[in-house]
């Protein structure tokens, strides 16, 4: 079934859709969730400041602050990194049970789920869930393949943009 939008929202500049849950990006820099919350990913932390990226997986919200810092919320996006400390996110993106941020720097972090980064994913341009746009705007794909969701054609050529889906990638 559908959940009910909240009212209050106010304009939104961002939307991250979970597979039960949604939470959007404020103009403001605030984040509101709603839907199906039984894992936490609905219930913002009340310290969370204001964001400036946000993403949701399976069962779990993760967020850039405006100070640059990740956040994550709910079940298996929680562990984040502490080699966050001293760089610049960009921006991240979630797949089913984990997440991925990248820094202005092009370097790229995953954690969380059984999918981990290979060492032939080099820097990104951009992030979506387990794939990358990289250097040379190619596509780069990772982990498992039961629906050939990371499976990169090999005639795609330069990729300006990527969104990756639990059993298929765009």
């Amino acid at each position: 079934g559908q959940s009910i939008v909240p009212t209050s929202l106010g304009a939104v500049s961002t939307l991250a859709a979970g597979k039960r849950h949604t939470c959007a990006l404020q103009q403001s820099g605030d984040v509101t969730c709603w839907g199906e919350g039984s894992y936490g990913q609905t219930n913002v932390p009340s310290s969370l400041g204001r964001v400036v990226a946000l993403t949701a997986g399976e069962y779990h919200t993760c967020a850039v602050t405006s100070e640059g810092d990740v956040e994550c919320w709910g079940w298996q996006g929680g562990d984040v990194p502490s080699e966050f400390d001293d760089v610049n996110i960009i921006n991240m993106s979630s797949n089913e049970s984990g997440a991925c941020a990248f820094s202005d720097a092009g370097d790229i972090t995953c954690w969380g789920g059984e999918d981990w980064l290979p060492d032939y994913i080099g820097k990104a341009k951009a992030v979506s869930g387990k794939c990358i746009i990289n250097q040379d705007n190619q596509v780069q794909c990772w982990g498992y393949n039961g629906w050939g969701q990371v499976d990169v054609p090999l005639d795609l050529g330069e990729t300006l943009a990527i969104a990756y889906g639990e059993k298929h990638t765009c």
